[in-house]
């Protein structure tokens, strides 16, 4: 696991597109997974409280899979493990247990 420090919503996106996953994404999707990352990121750094994340959010912080896709519009339905990686590669696994704080 790799801790990065994403700073800009431009380095959120270039991730995105890098990842096999990301190559699939229409225009429109990729713009969405990419804010839904970066709320992910602004949460983690302490710049989104836990009740400012939406549900499909909430849960996907709070590693509720079930939930999680209860929650899931079209795009993050077909993309949930892609948030998974990137929780998984791109943040401290102590995600987890701020996530039990939201």
């Amino acid at each position: 696991m790799v801790e990065r420090n994403f700073e800009e919503v431009s380095e959120i996106r270039e991730w995105v597109r890098r990842e096999p996953e990301g190559k699939h994404l229409s225009i429109e999707e990729t713009a969405h997974v990419v804010c839904c990352l970066r709320d992910i990121v602004l949460w983690y750094n302490g710049g989104l409280s836990g009740y400012n994340l939406d549900p499909f959010m909430v849960a996907v912080v709070k590693n509720d899979f079930v939930r999680a896709c209860g929650e899931a519009d079209d795009v993050n339905g077909r993309v949930l493990p892609f948030y998974a990686k990137f929780l998984y590669n791109n943040l401290l696994g102590d995600w987890r247990e701020r996530a039990e704080k939201v």
